[in-house]
């Protein structure tokens, strides 16, 4: 028994298919058990004097050197979410790909566009040149048409970088932080947080710039070597079914980062028997595995609520929100853009996805809000909004619109 102890790394000879295993608790002579390749998220109970167990010859793993905390449950350890192995998403990313990361429908669909966007419509050597020369109008104009040809930001987040490349002493100061960032072999905290106070220095005027996917998506379409994409609603979904501790925090941060270059490496090494050569493949794997292409499939029994809905001849915004697992919300914006797009500037509608959409998860109504506005919501015409949070809605139509706007809102409400 003294050989044990907790975060021992063993193995089970008379089950080697469940892989290494990690001790999480010792209760007596029982030992926790989570052993990596075993579907689910429960540790095992094993007796510390069974025969079939043995300390492993390594003593280091790297999913199991990441895992999340682990909470007890009816006498159980447990980690939270945990619900998937590699080796299931592999065959669900197979499904997709026969031929994996080779696969011709992979290359064309998912991997070129990614991958060529940054060295056909700018590279480093020319975004470097720009800037050395004070181009910066220039060097903006070019970053939107990446951005315009890999359209992996939201709407609203494209519509809110083209807002803050219009200044040009803080595009500047972004595009001398991000080619910093690109040009060093490895990341570290001190480049990284220059670069986000960076990007955190940019003006918002419609909407917030200073989130996960538009600070990330420029280094990883530049470095895909270096650099991973952190899409919140797709990695979160990986990186918990997976029992992968991300430390995600909604404010940008190091923490966060390193965690996911972490994640990233990690998995680019598993994948890497698939044809996977870069983080393109491992966000693709993780966006087409967990979540990414089936996002209008309901995740959940409980069916969403209305938080508001407004509309006008072109269409309707719904805000909508559904409980997790727990007590907590997640809200997301559902609407169809192609109609409602005479709302937007014409540019808002350049380097954005699809138009007809189910939007980015957030945590909180406040977030809600914020992905709320870049329409002029408050003016259009509110068609119902969920009697729980009637103040809310009424307090961010009178923030924006003035006392004038709630007015008309309570008396259209009211006449419905």
């Amino acid at each position: 028994m003294a050989q044990y102890k907790e975060g021992t790394l063993v193995e089970n000879t008379g089950a080697p298919q469940w892989g290494p295993g990690k001790i999480v608790h010792i209760a007596g002579d029982h030992l926790h058990i989570l052993f990596r390749d075993i579907e689910g998220n429960v540790a095992k109970t094993v007796k510390a004097n069974s025969p079939a167990l043995r300390i492993a010859v390594s003593q280091s793993d790297p999913i199991l050197d990441n895992l999340p905390p682990l909470v007890q449950k009816d006498g159980c350890w447990v980690v939270p979410g945990k619900s998937q192995s590699l080796q299931s998403l592999q065959k669900r990313f197979l499904h997709e790909f026969p031929a994996a990361f080779a696969d011709p429908k992979y290359t064309l669909e998912e991997r070129d566009y990614k991958h060529k966007a940054f060295q056909t419509r700018l590279g480093l050597d020319e975004a470097k040149d720009l800037l050395s020369r004070g181009q910066i109008k220039v060097l903006a104009t070019k970053a939107l048409s990446v951005l315009s040809a890999a359209p992996l930001l939201a709407l609203f987040e494209s519509a809110a970088f083209r807002d803050a490349m219009q200044d040009e002493n803080a595009a500047s100061s972004f595009f001398i932080a991000l080619v910093a960032l690109l040009e060093a072999p490895l990341v570290d905290s001190r480049l990284f947080d220059r670069y986000t106070d960076a990007v955190c220095s940019l003006p918002a005027a419609r909407g917030r710039v200073a989130t996960w996917p538009v600070a990330t998506v420029l280094p990883f379409l530049a470095r895909p070597d270096v650099h991973m994409f952190l899409k919140p609603e797709v990695t979160r979904r990986a990186a918990e079914s997976l029992g992968f501790n991300l430390k995600y925090e909604p404010t940008l941060n190091w923490t966060t980062y390193e965690a996911l270059l972490r994640m990233g490496r990690t998995y680019l090494d598993l994948l890497r028997p698939l044809g996977a050569v870069d983080f393109v493949d491992v966000y693709t794997f993780f966006f087409v595995t967990c979540g990414g292409y089936d996002n209008d499939r309901p995740t959940s029994k409980r069916m969403p609520e209305i938080v508001l809905e407004v509309g006008s001849e072109g269409g309707a915004i719904k805000l909508l929100r559904e409980k997790n697992a727990g007590e907590s919300y997640q809200f997301w914006i559902e609407n169809d853009e192609t109609a409602l797009s005479g709302l937007l500037d014409e540019d808002d509608l350049i380097g954005a996805g699809e138009l007809s959409s189910r939007g980015q998860r957030v945590d909180s109504l406040d977030e809600a809000f914020v992905l709320l506005g870049r329409y002029p919501w408050h003016s259009l015409d509110p068609i119902g909004v969920h009697p729980d949070l009637l103040a809310e809605v009424l307090r961010e139509v009178k923030r924006r619109g003035g006392g004038a706007e709630e007015k008309r809102w309570i008396t259209t409400l009211r006449n419905r």
